[in-house]
């Protein structure tokens, strides 16, 4: 879970800013468009680059039920789900009080991320 949740943390501190400053510069279709290119490219680098894996067969795997009864995953999934909630609501309420204040969304949400 560590490993599929690193991306979540830079995502929030690093990304939103930046997107919120990429926003300011090109609309937010252009930053929207910057960000689909680089999406399309990370896609094609992981199709040339990374190896193919064997699956797992189908009675191999382990059910929902079983997963969600692994001690300590609920706990988690709680924590996250709780994080990731006031996380995007304080992005999204936090820019009308950064315009009223005069300074610039991006570098708000930069020092809080």
């Amino acid at each position: 879970m560590a490993l599929a949740m690193v991306g979540v943390p830079l995502a929030l501190s690093l990304g939103v800013p930046l997107g919120t400053f990429l926003g300011g510069l090109v609309e937010w279709r252009g930053s929207f468009l910057i960000v689909s290119a680089l999406s399309v490219a990370l896609i094609a680098w992981i199709i040339a680059k990374v190896p193919d894996a064997p699956g797992r067969a189908n009675d191999d795997r382990s059910s929902l039920r079983h997963v969600i009864a692994t001690p300590g995953v609920v706990p988690i999934l709680l924590v996250i789900l709780t994080w990731m909630t006031a996380h995007n609501i304080l992005y999204t309420y936090i820019a009308p009080f950064a315009m009223a204040a005069g300074v610039r969304i991006d570098l708000v949400l930069l020092a809080f991320g």
